[in-house]
């Protein structure tokens, strides 16, 4: 998919955990008989250490949402991510550049959720 590599900021706590990850992985390709491969990819096959498939993430999280009767889509953690920037005051150009979608796009498909009350809207204005 075009564009579908990005760079994007992380807390120390997930750096952490993935930093953790990164020494598990390379242990597994110890066990393999195999050095690292140098990447710039985070999920890594145990096996190969080569980048893994878009399936090899999304069967996982599709059949355990398909036990519990509900619906999975490739992009259905960008809505609750947009959601929570919003409600932070994150502004919507970095909001749009992260979800590499348009401001327009995110103002029609996100802002529905994040506006107040028309009963709050007064108490704000004045």
């Amino acid at each position: 998919m075009k564009n579908s590599n990005r760079t994007i900021f992380v807390d120390n706590p997930l750096l952490n955990q993935l930093k953790m990850y990164r020494i598990w992985c390379e242990k597994i390709m110890l066990n393999y008989g195999k050095r690292w491969m140098e990447t710039d990819y985070v999920l890594t096959s145990e096996r190969f250490g080569t980048p893994v498939s878009e399936k090899a993430v999304s069967n996982p999280i599709k059949h355990t949402l398909r036990i519990r009767n509900e619906i999975y889509f490739s992009h259905s953690f960008r809505h609750p991510q947009a959601k929570i920037m919003l409600s932070k005051g994150i502004p919507l150009q970095t909001i749009a550049e992260r979800l590499r979608y348009t401001s327009l796009m995110i103002l029609s498909l996100y802002t529905h959720s994040s506006i107040k009350p028309r009963s709050q809207i007064s108490e704000i204005l004045q």
